[in-house]
Order: structure tokens, then C-alpha cells, then sequence
């Protein structure tokens, strides 16, 4: 039995050992079959790691022939896109066909290519940091080759080519990449070694720099865009409401862009060998040898002559050369230019036969001017408010003699008893359209080309013309190339007649050395520049300034209108400006202390704001497109006028104006009283003026009311 019982137990553990077995197959068959079925998606991954893994490796083995046939590469189609981009031309014959036709549709291809090439040179950069010394010599190449493209190349920017404003963005996106760089670079550099602790010293520092620049620059942005020289923008029932910005730009990024601010002033860049050269290349045609170069009166020349395209070559051509500057002056030039010494001579040759002529003509009007001189200023796209920031020490002028009509009383009764000249301010001042022709060509016609067809034969008559008729002796000067900013041309100039004053110059400004024929629009020098305007160590508005007093004084005795017109707000930083401010604030100091400006009524105008702000336009910000439409209207009237027509004047600060008011308003101090247009003139009520459309503005975005 016992023997029995001992097989029986073997026999029963051999069959629990069997099925064990048997569970032991079964299992591994299962992860069999979970090995072939499931993990095949982990295998590809495992495989596609292990290549990268072997490529990374590859890489690494020969990162010096990779990162330098990458350079290389890089090099060449950056060579292409650039030589692609200087290869632009357009090819039509007005700014404004190539403006609308081929400037603004070629950006969206030329952009990105601007953009690649500066990410190449910052590719470059990183190259050289990081790698071998071998590839270093690949890398500084093509560091070289972007530097010289972008900064030594061609700066020609006219009216055909652009590669010097592409070379302009090439050089600002390369700065702002570059500092990107280093700051991406060093903050991961820190945060390397300070882990946590840097992370929140940098949150820290953030939010502590915000809170700064809200409270110093955001928080008070605005607080100067409503105020005047005595006034405010005040909310009037039923009169045009003008929508205050929440934040004002001008102001938060006031001198940021101000690249004068990292030069010399001009007195550090008189004339050279170089710009005598200059002066004899466009000039030995004409004058020889001569080391006196005399100027002729712009009057004297044809209409076609007189044209925007042609004023340049007009200026060079009829220069005389003289061997003294005495036979210059006998021969009545009011502007002589001094080779040797590399200065302009400037003495307005009084014509005493004009000045007799105008004087009878004024003895015998029935109807008396109001005023004996009138001296405009216009100022190319500057804002009213850019005027009280740009322009403080200009403004100030104006300000000083303001308070009799100042909206605080203690001003008023300070003054209200002194027998002084006052000045106003429009507040309302819209302008028709964002165009400088439009308005200009309104202000001296009283309407523009594009609002009018004339019959065949008729022209426009400018009001310098009235001018004339009225006994008034007239003069010009201007820091532009052309006789007056209102786009002359073949075609305009068969609609209107062109304004001719007796005393007319602009030869410094249409100067070789100032206003390059090869590159007109260039960013460094000329009307267009981004720094401070220089001619033979002085700034050039220092000119036409010294032009037109000298003219005011040579002749004092007779009625005369003078317009001094500059061109310093039309560029695209909006910080040139600042520059004209302590020129033109001295004159205006200087003409009235030594009694210059005695019965005589001083207009300060624009046309519009600045609309060359590039980036200001892309991120669309509020405060610029209101001020595009709000120009500066400044007006100061001798003490005569104020006594009568000075509390309506000031009652039209608040309404809406604009230029065509302007136009009337010369014509009224010009015929008198019974001008039969009054209706029209500031010196009028003009409270019923309410609406843009009322104005003839139909399009809204050209309106600064809500």
C-alpha cells in the first residue's frame, strides 16, 4: 500500500509538473506573438533613431566640410538675391506710376529676400562663434561679403532704382538680428549656469523695465496732443469731435531714431578736395575755370525749365562764371558761390526799378491791404502735434506773443493791454488729402488739378500773382530742387501757371555736394536724408534763412511777401525735423527783436503729417493716421488786425478749417477789407464749417473727426 500510495503521488506531481510545462509554452508563445505583432511600430522608430543617430554622428565627424559648404552655399544665394534686388528698375517715368505700379507690388518678393540675406549674415556669425578655426576663415568671408553689400556697395536710391533703401533695411534688420542673437545667446548662457535663479531674476527685471517705461513714456504719451500755444482741443456740441489717441508714438519713441544724435555737428564737415571735384564736374561746362560761380534769378527761365525733372540741370546751365565776386554782383546775382574758399555769398541785389514800380501800384489802390508784408513758412508733413514736440523752441516764438486770446484768464488780463502782435493756432487745421500737391496746389489756386477741368487754353492763376498786382514785392528760397512743391510737370504745366516771384534761388539746394543727380532720394544726404542736412560746414537751412532776411532787408520800404519753404519733415525717421527747429526759431527771434517783422503777419503752415513712417504704417498705430490728416497752422498778425478781427480768429481755432480757408485768408490780407470772398477767410465766422464732407474731404480715412 505504501508503495502504491508513493507512485501515486509521484504520478501526481509529474502532472502538475506537465501542466506547468504547458503553461510555460503557452506563455511564451503569447509574447511571441506580441513580439511579432506588436512592437514592428517600435522597430521603425528604433530604426529611424539609429539612422539619425548615424547622421548625427556622420555630422559630427565632419562638421568642418559641412558647416563650411554650408557657408558657401549660403554665400552664393545671397549673392544671387542681392544682385537680384540691384537689378530692379522702374519703368515708368513719374514717382507716383512707380510708386503705385512697381514699388508697392515688388515688396511682398523683395522683403523676404531682404530678410534671407540678413538671416544669412547672422547664420554666418553664429558659424564663426561656434566652429573650428579652419571654418572660420569661410564664415568671415561671408561675413565680409554681407558687410560690403549692405554698407559699401551702392546707396543710388532715384526715381528708377532702390538698392540704397534696400541696403538701408539690409543694414537696420541685420542691427536687429543681431542683437536678438547676443541677447538669445547670453540669456542661455546665464541660464546655463544660474538654472531657476536667473529665469527669475530675469521675470523679475522684465516686469520691473515695463513698469518703468509705462509710467515715464506710455502712461503720460498723450498728454501733450491736445494742448496749443493757447488753447485746447475742446469738445464743442455739434462741431467736428477729434478722437484723442490712447497712446501717442511720436512721443514714446521721441529721438529714438534720431541718427544725428551720433554725429558731429556740420561745422565738422566743410568742403574737401572731393566736393570741388564734385562742384566742377557738373559745372565746368558752364563756368570754366572761374573761381566765382553767380546764379541767376529762377524767373528767368522757361516753363518747361522750371519743371521738377529739369531744375537741376537748369541751375548748372545758366551758372556764370566770374573771376571776382564784384563783377558777380554787378551783374545783379543774388546768390555767388566762392570755389576756392567753398562758400556761398549771399546779397539780394536790390532792383530799385521793381521796387518803385510796386510802390506806385500800392500808392494807387483804392482798397488798402491789411496788412504791409506777409512771410509764410511752410514745413513738408509735419503734424500740429509733431510741431509742439519736434519744434518747441519754433513754437515758443509763436507762444510768447499768444496770450491775449489764451484760454487762461490770467493771461488775458496780463496782456490784454500791451500793444503787441498775437499769435494763434488751429486746432481743427484738416488737411483735403495726404498729398502735398493737393494742398499746395490749393493754397496758391484755390483748387487742385485733380478736382478741376479747365477749358482748353485757361490756367490757373497763382495768388503770388494777386500778390504782385497788390504793390507786393515777392521772393523764394527753398531747401528742395525745384521752384515749389507742386508737382510741375509737362502735363500740369499746360493747366496752371507757374508761380514766378521777383526774388527766386535755390541753388545751394539743387548743390552737386547736397542733391546728388545720381542718387536724389538718398538716405545719408539731400531732401531726403536721415541725418542732419550739411553744406560746406553749415546746416543747409542756415541759407534760405540768411536769404530771406537778407531780402526783408533790402527792402524794408515796400510791401512784400516772402515764402520760405522746407523740406526737413519729409524722411522717414521723423527725427530730422528736430534739427531745423533752433535755425528757424533764431530768425524768427533775430527778424523780430531787430523790428524786421513790424506790420507783418507771419503764416507757419504744413500740409499733413508725416506719412513716410514706415513702421509706424505696418503695425497701423492710431495716433499716426490721426495726425496724417491734422497739420500745424500757426499765424501771427500785427497789432492793427488783432484789435478788430482778433476775437474771431480766435473763435476759429476750434472750428474746422483747412487750406482753402488759408488761401482766402492771404487774398484777404492782400485786397483789404471788401475782399469779396471773405466768406471763406479766417478773419470770418466760420462756425457752420462742421463736417469733413462739408469741406469736400468724401473720404473718410482723409477726416480727423470721429
Amino acid at each position: 500500500m505504501k508503495q502504491k500510495g508513493l507512485t501515486q503521488y509521484q504520478l501526481v506531481e509529474e502532472s502538475l509538473m506537465k501542466i506547468d510545462d504547458q503553461k510555460a509554452v503557452n506563455i511564451d508563445t503569447i509574447n511571441d506573438q506580441e513580439n511579432i505583432s506588436l512592437p514592428s511600430e517600435q522597430g521603425l522608430c528604433s530604426k529611424v533613431k539609429s539612422k539619425f543617430k548615424d547622421f548625427h554622428e556622420l555630422i559630427k565627424k565632419h562638421k568642418l566640410y559641412v558647416c563650411t559648404g554650408l557657408s558657401i552655399t549660403l554665400s552664393i544665394i545671397q549673392l544671387i538675391f542681392y544682385f537680384n534686388l540691384k537689378s530692379q528698375r522702374c519703368p515708368y517715368s513719374t514717382d507716383d506710376k512707380c510708386g503705385k505700379q512697381f514699388l508697392i507690388p515688388s515688396l511682398p518678393i523683395w522683403v523676404p529676400m531682404i530678410l534671407f540675406n540678413c538671416c544669412v549674415y547672422i547664420a554666418q556669425m553664429h558659424m564663426f562663434i561656434e566652429r573650428s578655426t579652419t571654418t572660420r576663415i569661410v564664415t568671415i568671408y561671408g561675413m565680409l561679403q554681407s558687410i560690403y553689400l549692405f554698407c559699401f556697395n551702392d546707396h543710388t536710391i532715384n526715381l528708377h532704382i532702390y538698392i540704397g533703401a534696400m541696403n538701408a533695411l539690409h543694414i537696420v534688420f541685420s542691427i536687429i538680428f543681431s542683437i536678438v542673437y547676443f541677447f538669445v545667446r547670453g540669456w542661455l548662457e546665464m541660464y546655463r549656469r544660474l538654472k531657476k535663479k536667473w529665469v527669475i531674476f530675469s521675470l523679475a527685471f522684465f516686469l520691473i523695465l515695463v513698469s518703468h517705461f509705462y509710467f515715464n513714456k506710455l502712461s503720460s504719451s498723450c498728454d501733450y496732443w491736445s494742448q496749443g500755444i493757447n488753447g485746447q482741443i475742446e469738445e464743442i456740441e455739434g462741431v467736428c469731435s477729434v478722437p484723442v489717441p490712447s497712446l501717442c508714438w511720436y512721443k514714446i519713441t521721441h529721438h529714438w531714431q534720431d541718427f544725428s544724435l551720433l554725429l558731429d555737428g556740420c561745422d565738422s564737415e566743410p568742403g574737401t578736395k572731393e566736393t570741388q571735384e564734385v562742384t566742377t564736374k557738373f559745372f565746368s561746362t558752364s563756368v570754366g575755370d572761374s573761381r566765382y560761380i553767380g546764379f541767376t534769378n529762377l524767373n528767368q527761365h522757361s516753363e518747361l525749365d522750371r519743371t521738377d525733372e529739369r531744375m537741376q540741370q537748369t541751375v548748372f546751365n545758366s551758372a556764370k562764371g566770374y573771376n571776382t565776386a564784384l563783377e558777380a554782383e554787378i551783374d545783379k546775382h543774388d546768390v555767388i558761390f566762392d570755389r576756392q574758399e567753398q562758400k556761398y555769398l549771399i546779397n539780394v541785389q536790390f532792383n530799385k526799378t521793381l521796387s518803385n514800380e510796386r510802390k506806385k501800384i500800392a500808392e494807387e489802390l483804392n482798397e488798402k491791404p491789411m496788412t504791409k508784408n506777409i512771410l509764410l513758412i511752410f514745413i513738408d508733413a509735419v503734424s500740429r502735434q509733431s510741431m509742439h514736440l519736434k519744434m518747441p523752441k519754433t513754437v515758443k516764438w509763436f507762444e510768447q506773443n499768444a496770450q491775449q486770446h489764451s484760454y487762461k484768464k490770467s493771461n488775458q488780463t496780463k496782456f490784454a493791454e500791451e500793444n503787441k502782435s498775437q499769435s494763434f493756432e488751429f486746432y481743427r487745421f484738416n488737411s483735403l488729402k495726404p498729398f502735398t500737391f493737393d494742398n499746395l496746389q490749393t493754397f496758391f489756386y484755390g483748387k487742385s488739378l485733380r478736382d478741376v477741368i479747365l477749358p482748353e487754353n485757361e490756367k490757373l492763376v497763382p495768388l503770388i500773382e494777386n500778390a504782385k498786382k497788390q504793390g507786393y514785392v515777392t521772393g523764394h528760397t527753398s531747401d528742395y530742387c525745384q521752384t515749389i512743391s507742386l508737382g510741375i510737370d509737362e502735363e500740369s504745366m499746360n493747366q496752371m501757371k507757374s508761380v514766378r516771384y521777383d526774388h527766386e534761388t535755390q541753388s545751394y539746394a539743387c548743390d552737386p555736394n547736397y542733391y546728388d543727380p545720381d542718387s536724389t532720394f538718398s538716405l545719408t544726404k539731400g531732401p531726403y536724408s536721415l541725418v542732419r542736412r550739411c553744406l560746406y560746414g553749415k546746416a543747409l537751412a542756415e541759407y534760405p534763412l540768411e536769404y530771406a532776411k537778407n531780402f526783408w532787408q533790402k527792402y524794408q520800404d515796400n510791401q512784400k511777401v516772402f515764402h520760405l519753404e522746407f523740406l526737413y519733415g519729409h524722411e522717414g525717421s521723423g527725427e530730422v525735423i528736430n534739427h531745423l527747429d533752433q535755425y528757424l526759431s533764431q530768425f524768427l527771434n533775430d527778424m523780430s527783436k531787430s523790428g524786421l517783422l513790424k506790420d507783418t503777419t507771419v503764416i507757419m503752415f504744413n500740409d499733413h503729417g508725416l506719412h513716410m513712417q514706415g513702421l509706424f504704417y505696418i503695425l497701423k498705430l492710431q495716433s499716426v493716421f490721426i495726425e496724417i490728416n491734422l497739420p500745424g497752422l500757426f499765424i501771427n498778425i500785427p497789432p492793427e488786425i488783432n484789435e478788430k478781427y482778433g476775437n474771431q480768429i480766435a473763435q476759429n481755432q476750434q472750428n474746422l478749417v483747412t487750406i482753402y480757408n488759408l488761401h482766402h485768408f492771404f487774398k484777404h490780407l492782400i485786397y483789404g477789407e471788401n475782399y469779396p470772398y471773405a466768406q471763406h477767410s479766417l478773419f470770418s465766422p466760420l462756425d457752420h464749417q462742421k463736417t469733413c464732407q462739408q469741406m469736400s474731404i468724401q473720404d473718410n480715412s482723409h477726416c480727423s473727426c470721429k
